[in-house]
């Protein structure tokens, strides 16, 4: 039977909360039981189908059934950001949020960010972030500890510590960087054509996303406080490697260098963007020693070309590198003199494989 709410609630609702599902019947009636049973009953829920080709169409169409807050999007496969964007199209609400369908949220957390916008008026809300394996172990992401408001100019710095942190700190991240943490005010969004970038061409699609909302606001806030839970199949190693994650990297850092031009404190800007992407470097080689059913030599082989990477050597030019961690740097270092077998060596070591 399906479940009636007050018409106000359908018509101007103080969230939208968008889902990009694909491939996922395992795990959808986790994320959407997590949404139905938010303390904020003011919502409305965008299912977002982008042409799963197992039961999720099915499923979201049920679950519209069961909830008449809840609007399901049938369309063809484009990947996550332009499912997202999909949803974006028919979301009504005063304040938007997005959820991946295999994730899911505690029942408090947009009532308690709805309650902190209205309090100090803020445009964007940011929580914290859970992480939650197969086996229901729980990892906190870093984040702040106490409540961030940031103002007008102010906002620059939060957008500075979102992309990574100052050389001097030993912290890559103090904020995380996930657009699904979030609830932003829904017309800054439509009146600035603020959407997500294709993720199949670039690496990070929320970075860019909250990096274009952050630029067209006024007042943000940082909750101290993690609500949703990112599920992370530790089981799952990547059995394959992504032949154009360099290519990614390049073009996410074309796209970060796009926006100097919005920002002052150039040189910082460039030192932080310079962090990440030595970052994302580290995680790549890293996941290609981790690949199971690979042999050595495919790896080192690899780990050459990565080695041999333009960006990688430009990035590190200009980065202080003294002020990385010794193992960051002996892999930056290994990485410019081009010792792959090493490299190789070190990385298995610090992961312990």
């Amino acid at each position: 039977m399906q479940k009636q709410y007050n018409t106000i609630y359908r018509m101007s609702p103080k969230v939208s909360i968008i889902v990009p599902c694909y491939k996922v019947e395992q795990y959808l009636d986790r994320c959407v039981k997590s949404l139905v049973n938010q303390t904020l009953e003011d919502i409305e829920i965008i299912l977002v189908d982008d042409g799963s080709p197992d039961s999720v169409p099915e499923m979201c169409d049920r679950w519209a059934e069961q909830d008449t807050r809840i609007k399901v999007v049938h369309k063809k496969n484009e990947g996550l950001g332009m499912a997202c964007n999909s949803g974006l199209e028919v979301a009504t609400g005063e304040y938007v949020a997005f959820v991946d369908s295999d994730d899911w949220v505690d029942k408090e957390m947009y009532k308690d960010i709805y309650e902190a916008a209205q309090m100090y008026m803020a445009e964007i809300v940011f929580t914290g972030l859970r992480k939650v394996n197969i086996k229901q172990e729980v990892t906190y992401m870093e984040h702040p500890k106490k409540q961030l408001l940031y103002l007008n100019q102010n906002i620059k710095e939060l957008i500075f510590d979102m992309i990574a942190s100052d050389v001097t700190d030993p912290i890559e991240r103090h904020i995380q960087m996930s657009a699904k943490v979030a609830i932003y005010k829904r017309e800054i969004l439509i009146n600035n054509n603020i959407h997500f970038e294709n993720e199949k061409k670039l690496i990070s699609e929320d970075l860019l996303f909250n990096i274009d909302s952050l630029l067209h606001c006024n007042s943000a806030i940082v909750l101290p406080v993690a609500y949703y839970n990112y599920f992370f199949n530790d089981n799952s190693i990547s059995h394959t490697h992504n032949v154009n994650k360099l290519q990614e990297i390049e073009f996410f850092y074309k796209e970060l260098k796009s926006r100097y031009y919005q920002l002052t404190k150039y040189e910082e800007y460039n030192q932080r963007v310079n962090r990440l992407i030595l970052g994302y470097f580290r995680s790549y080689m890293k996941s290609i020693v981790s690949i199971k059913n690979m042999s050595a030599s495919e790896k080192i082989r690899i780990l050459k070309i990565t080695c041999n990477s333009k960006l990688l050597h430009e990035v590190g030019a200009e980065y202080d590198i003294k002020q990385m961690p010794i193992i960051n740097r002996m892999i930056f270092y290994l990485s410019k003199y081009k010792c792959a077998k090493i490299l190789y060596i070190i990385i298995s070591i610090s992961l312990k494989i």
